[in-house]
């Protein structure tokens, strides 16, 4: 059920949100080790507990050989986590390897944290970027008070 009001009196609303984001348009040559693509920061705030969802975008990516890449997001700080690895698809034609959105999320407590989207490639030769577009990574959290 919705509540609608100013919510006086109740406990536990979200306290904040955060949002920000960060692109590049650089192609990356990837290798078989896990590199850090794009970053970001937040700081959850003294009391709170913030869900955190991390949202990547990598645009169509180049490949060789049936090239194809995994991802993962790596959180740092007060806190240290490894998202789960995604893994894309193998490339098939043209030298497309394909594009991922890859998403995770997080519950921390009150601290610093950097969220590093990384990639490698686990099969042939991948160039992130070298087609179009820009590589996206995104970073919400949505605190809200112990």
């Amino acid at each position: 059920m919705a509540y609608y009001g100013s919510g006086t009196g109740l406990s536990n609303l979200v306290g904040s949100t955060t949002s920000s984001a960060t692109s590049t348009t650089s192609n990356r040559q990837l290798s078989s080790s896990f590199v850090t693509h794009l970053s970001r920061t937040l700081t959850v705030s003294s009391g709170h507990t913030a869900l955190v969802i991390c949202i990547g975008h990598f645009a169509q990516a180049y490949e060789q050989d049936a090239g194809a890449y995994e991802v993962r997001c790596v959180v740092s700080g007060s806190a240290s986590v490894t998202g789960t690895t995604i893994t894309n698809h193998k490339g098939h034609a043209h030298n497309n390897g394909g594009s991922c959105q890859p998403s995770w999320a997080f519950t921390l407590g009150a601290g610093s944290y950097t969220f590093s989207l990384q990639a490698r490639e686990w099969n042939g030769f991948i160039e992130l970027n070298r087609h179009f577009g820009a590589d996206t990574f995104m970073v919400h959290g949505y605190q809200v008070r112990d």
